[in-house]
């Protein structure tokens, strides 16, 4: 799929959302939209638009950011600040201290093998890219074991089970 065949898709999911508001979404707000849903998977972007349909109890248009909250996406945005943030506090640190890393950062930082003092600059890209590659998937892990814990009391676990109910019906 090419970037107008993109951009024409997302418009399209954008049509209902609009016409469900009473709003006629203007070129340069469509153009918004576009730049910033850019990144992220049709599939997410649907989902979103859906659940903005479903769940929004205002008659105005949504904004953009209301936008990415419904698609999931400010989440995923805290995570990679969070991961870029811990790649800083590595490369802060000397060669010979621990790093002052939270559970997915030494879990990453190990998957890199542990130890930073033969890194090159010429290999520091790639270095920081696998960091926050592992970072993001550990992260992920953690919160998903910390959503089984406790099993059905959790209240974080069961705002996801509601979540996922209102998806499915």
């Amino acid at each position: 799929m090419d970037a107008q065949e993109r951009d024409n898709a997302i418009c399209e999911l954008l049509m209902p959302l609009a016409e469900n508001f009473g709003k006629v979404i203007s070129p340069a707000l469509s153009a918004m939209i576009l730049t910033v849903l850019e990144p992220y998977p049709l599939g997410q972007i649907e989902a979103g638009v859906m659940r903005l349909i479903r769940e929004r109890r205002y008659a105005s248009f949504p904004t953009v950011a209301e936008i990415l909250d419904a698609m999931g996406a400010g989440e995923e945005q805290a995570l990679a600040l969070q991961a870029e943030q811990q790649w800083l506090a590595l490369l802060e640190s000397s060669s010979y201290e621990t790093p002052p890393l939270d559970a997915a950062g030494v879990m990453a930082f190990r998957c890199m093998g542990g130890e930073k003092y033969s890194w090159t600059n010429a290999n520091l890209d790639w270095k920081r890219k696998a960091f926050i590659e592992g970072y993001l998937k550990f992260a992920k892990a953690e919160q998903a074991g910390l959503l089984m814990l406790d099993g059905p009391r959790n209240p974080r676990l069961k705002a996801l089970a509601g979540r996922a109910v209102k998806e499915i019906v």
